[in-house]
């Protein structure tokens, strides 16, 4: 099993404008970061391979830069299954 633990923080407003970034209508996260996750949980058989994985983001943020209308949660999750075949040996 992996697990990792991070916290997502988006580059700084000068920064993606110096990169030519438009920030027009962007919202901001609310808080210093966003808390993100990867998690993948692997069985090996004889030939092959079974791995299960998943990502995540949980995240609020202040639409629009208002700050007056409070806050929007959002949290996205994506799985990633996948089987590998290995190579088959022969003896």
């Amino acid at each position: 099993m992996y697990l990792e633990l991070r916290a997502y923080r988006p580059l700084s407003t000068r920064t993606r404008l110096a990169l030519g970034v438009d920030t027009t209508g962007q919202s901001p996260i609310s808080g210093i970061a966003a808390p993100c996750w990867r998690v993948a949980l692997e069985q090996n058989f004889d030939i092959y391979s079974l791995k299960v994985r998943t990502f995540g983001l949980k995240s609020n943020v202040v639409p629009l830069g208002m700050s007056s209308a409070g806050t929007d949660s959002f949290t996205d999750i994506g799985p990633t299954p996948n089987i590998n075949l290995s190579e088959i040996r022969i003896r």
